[in-house]
């Protein structure tokens, strides 16, 4: 289980990498946000949906991390399992509202095909 947990704190801080870089250089990067190869409108506000997603994206890679280390610590403290429990139920659910928030703001913000 600790290669999982791990697999999840690398993915979260990736998430938080990709947010910042993405608000740094005003670009979506594809594959993390945007599927490869969705074909974004000439006239997508691309801004807007950065500004859209970029507070949900932290969010999630938070959530992301907490549950990782969460899990790597878990063995160690179990008194605090309740909690590593809860922080990874969060998780997952945000991480199911985030993929609904994604296609939504793709759909509005890029007018992606």
């Amino acid at each position: 289980m600790d290669v999982v947990n791990g697999i999840i704190l690398v993915c979260g801080i990736f998430i938080l990498y990709q947010t910042f870089m993405m608000k740094k250089e005003k670009r979506i990067p594809e594959g993390v946000f945007v599927t490869k190869g969705t074909v974004i409108a000439s006239d997508a506000d691309v801004e807007g949906f950065i500004n859209y997603v970029c507070k949900k994206s932290i969010l999630l890679g938070i959530l992301g991390c907490l549950s990782g280390i969460g899990g790597l610590l878990e063995e160690s403290y179990p008194r605090y399992s309740i909690l590593y429990s809860g922080i990874s139920i969060a998780f997952m659910v945000w991480l199911v509202v985030f993929m609904v928030v994604i296609r939504k703001a793709q759909k509005k913000y890029l007018r992606a095909v």
